[in-house]
């Protein structure tokens, strides 16, 4: 069990004057009950865990009925021999971490997870929750072997061959606006942060990296790792203007799916 530290907050007052009855609910917004973060909400919403267990919806609103997964059929393929191979089932099943008292959860255009951000001193470790290394198989395979599983979209990272550090990435790109990323790199177009977690490749690392464009066809693009990011429901995090390479105009909302990379 993840300890945090807990965060003293307005929203724990206003709370505690919606209980009493007062006219508030009307002015912040509706508050749920939740001891998990919903991986699906209405395009662009922000919501702020009050405590463990309930939330206010900040901006936005709740989805009536859920989107549905569907994986590409050279990525479904990948997971069945997986299956076959009992790989998959030794593979890390990440699941979204738990909130905590003054967490915010923003959600992109698509409805689903954009960031977490927490209050200080409350982010969970993340070299707590899985160790990088310590679920690769010794000795040879001839096939790719499925690491880590996480998020609604089923975001993957497969190692390739018997290498020890090149990877398969798959699943969905979100973006990100910091000016800072490892080693005070000053971050530009073409960079990008993959996960502490799942993939924390060296920096500047070359990912050969393809996804759908705008408007139809595929784009074929090299970006260079220089950050990690948390990324609950995403394989990458573009930097910015990096999404253009996609044929799309840059907005702090904007997610793309099925995103596929190779790294050395």
């Amino acid at each position: 069990m993840r300890k945090f530290i807990k965060v003293v907050s307005v929203c724990t007052m206003l709370f505690s004057m919606i209980l009493s009855g007062t006219n508030t609910m009307a002015q912040i917004g509706e508050v749920v009950e939740s001891s998990t973060i919903p991986s699906q909400m209405q395009p662009e919403t922000e919501i702020t865990f009050i405590d463990e267990n309930h939330y206010i919806i900040n901006q936005g609103g709740k989805v009536v009925e859920e989107a549905k997964i569907v994986l590409p059929s050279n990525i479904q393929t990948k997971i069945n021999i997986a299956k076959i191979e009992g790989t998959y089932y030794t593979a890390y099943q990440g699941e979204n971490p738990e909130p905590v008292e003054g967490l915010k959860v923003s959600y992109a255009d698509d409805g689903f997870i954009l960031r977490l951000d927490y209050p200080e001193n409350a982010e969970p470790e993340v070299e707590k929750v899985i160790s990088p290394n310590e679920r690769l198989r010794s000795g040879p395979s001839p096939n790719d072997t499925l690491l880590y599983k996480w998020g609604a979209h089923e975001n993957q990272i497969w190692r390739i061959g018997n290498s020890r550090t090149a990877r398969f990435g798959y699943g969905r790109a979100t973006n990100f606006t910091d000016k800072i990323g490892q080693r005070n790199h000053i971050l530009t177009k073409g960079d990008v942060a993959t996960s502490l977690a799942y993939d924390n490749c060296d920096f500047s690392t070359v990912l050969h990296v393809n996804g759908p464009k705008k408007g139809g066809g595929i784009a074929f693009v090299e970006f260079i790792k220089r950050d990690v990011g948390g990324m609950p429901d995403a394989v990458l995090d573009i930097w910015k203007t990096g999404v253009e390479e996609f044929g799309y105009t840059w907005s702090k909302s904007l997610s793309i799916n099925n995103i596929q990379y190779v790294h050395d």
